[in-house]
């Protein structure tokens, strides 16, 4: 229903001629002192928490500083049928498109009496900023043109789909950027010591999750996701030398069955399992720290009893009200989504807050931050419970090593990185799109049979 909205709102009326000429004669133009490519494009959607209006807010600052126009939007909000969003994109003001995980990619209009996708008919690079594996929006990362760049944030998801998507499009992994940055002038690091460690994250019951597996699928189906799942529950310890694909893989080849590479297949019990393990391990955290006094902010955790404990649950979350949280906290806890090559993107806004995080093993936090003091656990009660007891026992300690890595994050990133990234990918997809750049008389571009 939304995308005929879309499509009825984008597509020119009866009464004027087709193409991008009847686009951009229709209402008052959206920055109409904005030269061409001057505009960046950036659609969100509904979240938990509202991380993405507010990295949103946080972007169009950060554009705004570099003189660039932006035009945020909510998918599905009043303003997409306004006809001047059109005029935007067909009259090449728009740089680039920023998409949240992939919101608005399919918007299309109709050009010369055929349907056709908005940014491959306009040459307009859009960016998925896809947060999650593959295999749970399978159709959102699809790439039906070479202007669509899916933009991973682990290695993990950008290599399955390579491997299993057959992209027209290209793929990337985030470079790791400042979010919502303080200066240490803006901390009080004393009062730092004093503070509380806090878990930001949205609970879910893993049993419940079993349970709806036997509901409402097939016996043997239900069946080898509950092995499965046993297999991995099992393993979690040593959980960084295995993928849940590799598991799914070998499960099925010992029935003697082949599903490598069978993306349809491999997708509805990677997801399954992802979301299982996720559910896992957050409660494993929080079970483990009952008798902590820490903070849990969020929803979702009624399979968790806190009635009684240190703990303490405060049942909503909230990404602006997050950030001050992070700011006074003696350290902040956190899980990596079944990735291991990265730091979560909660490791990143808490070194540029100059806050500890205490996390899972991850290569990248081994190698460049543990020699600096950065605490990483493993999935397992005992470990969970060193790291955090560690941190209440010595808060100065813990809080100078967040001053320390949060300095020397810093020192290797900035916001400005990220919107570098976009302006290199958008420059190489125009050259690879666009005409001839007539750089020698010999040289025929683009070719044809490619």
């Amino acid at each position: 229903m939304l995308l005929r909205i879309l499509r009825d709102t984008l597509r020119p009326s009866k009464d004027e001629p087709d193409g991008a000429e009847a686009e951009s004669a229709r209402g008052e133009e959206l920055f109409p002192d904005a030269p061409e490519r001057s505009v960046v494009v950036i659609i969100y959607g509904p979240s938990r928490s509202n991380p993405f209006h507010g990295m949103s807010v946080l972007f169009q600052e950060e554009l705004a500083r570099r003189g660039l126009y932006c035009h945020a939007v909510e998918w599905g909000a009043a303003v997409w049928s306004n006809p001047q969003f059109a005029n935007l994109i067909f009259d090449r003001k728009v740089r680039y498109c920023i998409s949240w995980a992939g919101v608005g990619a399919s918007i299309e209009t109709t050009l010369a009496g055929k349907q056709e996708n908005v940014w491959a008919a306009s040459k307009t690079p859009l960016f998925k900023l896809m947060g999650d594996h593959p295999a749970y929006f399978l159709d959102l990362h699809r790439s039906p043109s070479s202007l669509f760049v899916n933009v991973y944030g682990f290695q993990e998801h950008r290599d399955f789909f390579t491997r299993n998507l057959s992209p027209k499009g290209y793929s990337a992994i985030v470079p790791l950027v400042h979010l919502d940055p303080l200066p240490p002038s803006d901390i009080d690091f004393e009062a730092k010591k004093q503070g509380k460690i806090y878990f930001l994250k949205n609970g879910n019951d893993p049993e419940a999750l079993r349970r709806r597996w036997q509901a409402r699928l097939p016996s043997k189906v239900a069946g080898a996701l509950l092995a499965l799942s046993e297999e991995l529950l099992a393993s979690l310890p040593v959980e960084r030398s295995w993928t849940i694909e590799e598991r799914v893989v070998r499960y099925f080849a010992d029935l003697g069955i082949d599903v490598a590479g069978r993306t349809k297949f491999l997708s509805l019990y990677i997801a399954q399992l992802d979301d299982y393990m996720r559910r896992v391990k957050s409660a494993m955290i929080v079970q483990s720290l009952l008798d902590f006094p820490i903070e849990v902010h969020g929803e979702k955790w009624e399979h968790i009893d806190f009635s009684g404990r240190r703990a303490t649950l405060v049942p909503y979350g909230d990404y602006t009200r997050s950030k001050e949280l992070i700011r006074e906290a003696l350290a902040v806890l956190d899980m990596s989504p079944n990735t291991y090559s990265l730091p979560h993107e909660r490791f990143v806004r808490c070194a540029s807050r100059h806050t500890l995080c205490l996390t899972n093993h991850s290569e990248y936090l081994a190698r460049e931050f543990a020699p600096l003091g950065q605490p990483l656990f493993d999935f397992t009660p005992d470990s969970i419970r060193a790291t955090v007891g560690a941190a209440l026992e010595d808060p100065h300690g813990h809080v100078e090593a967040g001053r320390r890595i949060g300095a020397e994050f810093k020192r290797r990133h900035s916001l400005d990185d990220l919107f570098d990234f976009f302006d290199m990918l958008a420059e190489q997809i125009g050259v690879q799109e666009g005409g001839d750049p007539m750089i020698q008389e010999f040289f025929s571009w683009p070719p044809q049979f490619v």
